[in-house]
């Protein structure tokens, strides 16, 4: 799917479902794609009641070169109610999350506004399954859940981004975090989680080359996997 201009404007109301035959949970999603989704302008304004309800679902990779996308979720996650195990534990195919942005195979911001807005359990303003790079724009986030999160290494080169979650990380990789350049306002949930969460038992590191960094939370544990010695916590 490509976006160059125009104005765009979808609400979606549904709650999730269970699929027999696919054995899977689904939702609704104001904009999915199986494959790929480039925003190189125009105006999206997205909006999702239904539990699990996402903003924008790609299987494939996501690039922001331009463009105001603007995004609101605010339905719960949903469970599937024949499931009986762990409430603690429930397996990815027996949930559906309400994610602002949620992308299989890597997210890449060159430019543009990405504005989020989310309010129920599970509610992550932008996430990637794998890479995240961010070299310019916008970025703001107003998340239950974690702000920004990738699964894979991510790296911030360059924009402005603020990150503030309720309950959660304001900017959390499970991989390698590179910071080198940009302007960067991170919240966690002031009980229990990080402005800034870098974690993979351990093994994955912070590393700050650049930019200007702010990080607030109810712990500061990712100091002790930070590669600059000299940072500190707010």
């Amino acid at each position: 799917m490509t976006v160059s201009g125009g104005t765009i404007d979808i609400e979606t109301t549904g709650d999730g479902l269970w699929d027999d035959e696919e054995m899977d949970t689904s939702a609704s999603a104001c904009i999915k794609a199986d494959g790929d989704i480039h925003i190189s302008g125009g105006s999206l304004t997205l909006t999702s009641t239904g539990t699990g309800g996402k903003g924008i679902n790609v299987d494939g990779a996501l690039v922001v070169d331009d463009g105001d996308i603007h995004i609101t979720t605010t339905g719960a996650r949903y469970v599937y109610e024949g499931y009986e195990g762990e409430q603690n534990d429930i397996p990815d195919n027996y949930k559906s999350s309400p994610k602002g942005i949620t992308v299989g195979n890597g997210i890449v911001v060159n430019g543009g506004l990405v504005r989020v807005s989310t309010a129920e359990d599970g509610g992550e303003g932008l996430e990637s399954k794998t890479t995240l790079d961010i070299y310019g724009g916008d970025i703001e986030i107003e998340s239950y859940d974690d702000g920004i999160n990738s699964k894979g290494d991510m790296t911030i080169l360059g924009g402005r981004i603020y990150a503030n979650s309720t309950d959660n990380d304001g900017i959390d990789s499970n991989a390698n975090l590179f910071i080198r350049g940009g302007t960067i306002v991170a919240y966690g949930s002031s009980l229990h989680e990080l402005g800034i969460d870098v974690n993979d038992r351990g093994t994955k590191k912070l590393y700050v080359s650049g930019g200007a960094l702010v990080a607030f939370g109810g712990s500061t544990g990712f100091l002790s996997q930070c590669c600059q010695a000299d940072l500190r916590a707010c």
